[in-house]
């Protein structure tokens, strides 16, 4: 063994100064390769936006379907609105929108769903970019996790014919008559409203769809805003109420506005409710997606806040109690609505901002980022440290405020390779074998801090090699479900996101999509190894006879350097791959593993003497901060 140990040593040295004679070599080569990825993004007009979409699902069937809208429609009164100077068939513009998930996982339909659209004034540009090249990204790294838990549902031009005229309105009959989208639906308006194809498109949307949450791009100016933003919802003072769901809507808002961040001539987004960061306005789409499913049953005189359109039926009107119950949010990109495409940025700045900021590339990492958050889910590293020594870590996403953690085991006495993973509470991961190992109190959550929790299985009372099973429970932001004293109405939060994760048997349902609960978060995993053969002390194999070197100790130094060579080949490789800005990174928590092998035999003795879980002095806990802000809500 001190042959292998050796010989690996040499050639690492070896190795290692090879790299550095070869200096130039390898920096023109990382050159070489950031040029191939930060290419710049680029304006692209409607035809270009529509063709990237149809090569989209040509490239990645199993991921993406597209849609024309206004086939599916299938409705004679739907105005006819064309993106050309001609009114031919072939001139209608096509309203496709796009739906990426993994279609081949079954549980696909109980995906949490999204609905995002790149505008509704056709002058403002930037949307419909974020939304096309976002798309590209996700169905060019299905390493993100989103296609694992997200059923996205994108329309990129709301208004294709005001995009492809930059023209901010929908214009009908030859360009005469022409409407503004935002003010055109059945919300705190008159019976003139669902006058335009678009808005009309994106109530059929919504009624066949089931979504927790959704983003509309604008811009004008730079801020987040979210319900309420319609006159109805004024003070006295002309000052914005605040919705029932508030303190939701910060903590998203505050958050997309952080993974935002800021660059020179690019401000870090405002975020505040709409009628105060933007201004109020009458018949607006994020307060029908939010408020439309249930406002009017609160109060009989709050029914006159949705008024019956001329000319559209009832059944086209007609809203369940679970369709309109999103978190929507606006976001106004840019104070010019139609920047210089230089300013758009570069495909690496997706991944970080460490490489600059542009008006696309930070919308789509934020993008992304509120996507992963309106799953809870587990970031789950494990590592065998051998001594009969096992840890696990892993950090908690989508939540703000995670509570009553419990770390579970079992042992495999059956070395099966299932684990059941439709655990849906404690109890039955108890009546199932597993015993609680460790816990933890309220922690901050991912949507908060990046917090990682850390627990190490230690030796049993007989040491000898096993397997076990693990499994993890978690509380997600139960706060959240408060009444805010200040809300108009006061009542309970009413949007899906809220009322998934207050009440464990949460089921809404519409149209064959389904929304669960999310109170608890349940993570089951194995079967591990815990046994002594990955690290041993020198000190164990002072009376170990010697043995002769045999052929099997050269196969292992020859093992020894076909690793080295590919572990340096792959760290180059993952400097440009993956997204940064998501990611825990479990690397460091690895070496915190490292530093506890190395502790004294003593003291490890005495750690596999305890048998409960080891931590240190916070907990067992790390947090990341994001920000040294610490508002209220």
């Amino acid at each position: 063994m001190k042959f292998q140990i050796g010989l690996t040593l040499v050639l690492i040295l070896f190795l290692v100064n090879l790299i550095k004679a070869s200096d130039k070599n390898v920096q023109d080569y990382l050159d070489e390769q950031e040029k191939i990825h930060n290419f710049p993004i680029k304006h692209l007009d409607y035809k270009q936006i529509v063709e990237t979409f149809y090569q989209l699902e040509k490239e990645y069937p199993h991921y993406i379907k597209v849609y024309d809208a206004r086939s599916e429609f299938k409705n004679e009164t739907l105005p006819k609105v064309y993106c050309s100077n001609t009114q031919n068939p072939e001139d209608l513009c096509k309203f496709i929108y796009a739906v990426i998930t993994n279609y081949s996982d079954p549980k696909h339909v109980n995906f949490t769903q999204s609905f995002f659209s790149g505008n509704f004034h056709g002058d403002e540009v930037v949307g419909p970019n974020i939304l096309t090249y976002m798309a590209k990204y996700i169905l060019e790294k299905p390493d993100l996790n989103i296609l694992s838990k997200s059923y996205l549902v994108i329309l990129p031009m709301g208004n294709p014919q005001g995009y492809s005229q930059y023209k901010r309105e929908e214009c009908q009959n030859g360009n005469r008559i022409c409407f503004d989208m935002n003010r055109d639906f059945p919300y705190d308006t008159n019976e003139k409203c669902f006058q335009t194809a678009g808005a009309r498109i994106i109530n059929y949307i919504w009624k066949k769809y089931l979504f927790t949450a959704s983003i509309t791009f604008h811009g004008g100016m730079t801020a987040i805003g979210w319900p309420w933003g319609s006159n109805n919802h004024l003070t006295s003072e002309n000052k914005g109420q605040i919705c029932p769901d508030q303190n939701a809507f910060y903590i998203l808002g505050k958050r997309m506005s952080e993974v935002g961040g800021q660059y020179p001539g690019i401000p870090k987004y405002r975020y505040d409710i709409l009628n105060d960061v933007v201004y109020p306005v009458n018949g607006s789409f994020e307060d029908w997606s939010y408020a439309a499913s249930w406002e009017r049953y609160i109060d009989p005189s709050f029914s006159s806040f949705f008024p019956k359109c001329e000319r559209i039926s009832d059944e086209e009107l007609q809203i369940n109690n679970n369709t309109a119950r999103s978190l929507t949010y606006l976001i106004e990109t840019t104070d010019k609505k139609q920047p210089p495409e230089s300013t758009y940025g570069t495909w690496q700045q997706i991944q970080s901002n460490d490489k600059g900021q542009g008006h696309v590339t930070r919308n789509i990492r934020l993008t992304l980022d509120f996507i992963n958050n309106l799953s809870p889910s587990y970031e789950v590293a494990t590592h065998n440290s051998g001594n009969y020594t096992f840890y696990v870590k892993w950090a908690v996403e989508g939540c703000h405020q995670v509570s009553n953690t419990k770390f579970l085991i079992r042992e495999n006495d059956q070395q099966s390779n299932i684990v059941k993973n439709s655990y849906y509470s404690l109890q039955q991961l108890l009546d199932d074998g597993f015993k609680i190992y460790s816990e933890y109190t309220d922690y901050q959550g991912k949507l908060k801090d990046i917090t990682s929790f850390k627990s190490q299985v230690v030796q049993f009372d007989d040491p000898k090699d096993r397997l076990i099973d693990i499994a993890i429970f978690s509380e997600c932001d139960s706060f959240l479900t408060e009444k805010v004293s200040s809300a108009e109405p006061i009542i309970e939060p009413q949007s899906h996101f809220v009322r998934s994760r207050s009440n464990a048997s949460y089921l809404a349902e519409n149209n064959g999509f389904f929304i669960n609960s999310n109170k608890y978060i349940i993570k089951s995993l194995g079967p591990f190894e815990v046994n002594n053969n990955i690290y041993t002390d020198s000190s164990d194999l002072k009376n170990q006879p010697s043995k002769q070197k045999s052929d099997y100790d050269y196969l292992i130094a020859i093992f020894s350097i076909v690793t080295v060579g590919a572990l340096i080949s792959y760290c180059i490789y993952k400097k440009f791959d993956g997204f940064g800005a998501n990611n825990v990174n479990f690397q460091e928590l690895h070496d915190d593993d490292h530093q506890l092998q190395q502790l004294p035999n003593s003291q490890q003795q005495q750690n596999q003497n305890q048998l409960k879980r080891v931590n240190n002095k916070e907990g067992g806990v790390k947090k990341y901060e994001l920000t040294h802000e610490d508002d209220g809500l």
